[in-house]
Formats: C-alpha cells, structure tokens, sequence
C-alpha cells in the first residue's frame, strides 16, 4: 500500500542533498548521493522505523543517515541498536545527532 507523502516530508527531503527516491536493496530511499543516503520517517510508528533502518542497512553508501521527529528519536534509537545498524539519527531540524554503532 502506498502512503500519501505529506508536504511537510516533501520540504524536508528537498533541503536534503542528493537525487530523490534512489533504489537500494529492500525499496526507495528519499535521498542519496553516492557516498550517503537520508531517510525521513515523521510516522513514529515503530514498524515503519523498522523497515526505514532495514532500508539503510541495505544501501552500499558508507553514509547513512534516519531522520526522525526528536520525540522519536530514543526509539529510534533503541530499534537501530536491536538490529545493529550503524548509521546516524537525527531529529528534523538536524539540531541533535546520535551516531548509532553495532555492538
């Protein structure tokens, strides 16, 4: 099922740097270049926080970047520490930042 992309996502992800929607393994993410990726997920559901950091781990470039609501963001913190994902957390304004390291 396809999710209605909000205005708000869609300023957010053109002050981003990169092409948009560029493929990697497991679906689209919103932004990338060729040594980073950025992923908006505003939802704060933690399955779509999920499947945003399965999107990540995917992708080739060493970059990788989950940008999410800053009330979200120990969740999101929490799930990338489950799934060991090493990318960076930011909050939507890009004023807190949590480099997240598998164990």
């Amino acid at each position: 099922m396809k999710r209605k992309r909000t205005s708000r996502h869609e300023e957010l992800k053109r002050k981003e740097r990169g092409k948009p929607e560029q493929p990697v393994p497991g679906g689209r993410v919103d932004k990338g270049t060729a040594k980073s990726v950025t992923e908006i997920e505003r939802s704060g559901d933690p399955n779509r926080i999920k499947h945003a950091i399965r999107k990540l781990k995917g992708a080739k470039q060493p970059g990788k970047t989950l940008r999410v609501p800053q009330k979200d963001m120990p969740l999101a913190e929490q799930i990338a520490r489950e799934q060991g994902a090493q990318i960076t957390l930011t909050n939507l304004s890009k004023t807190k930042r949590s480099r997240i390291k598998p164990k």
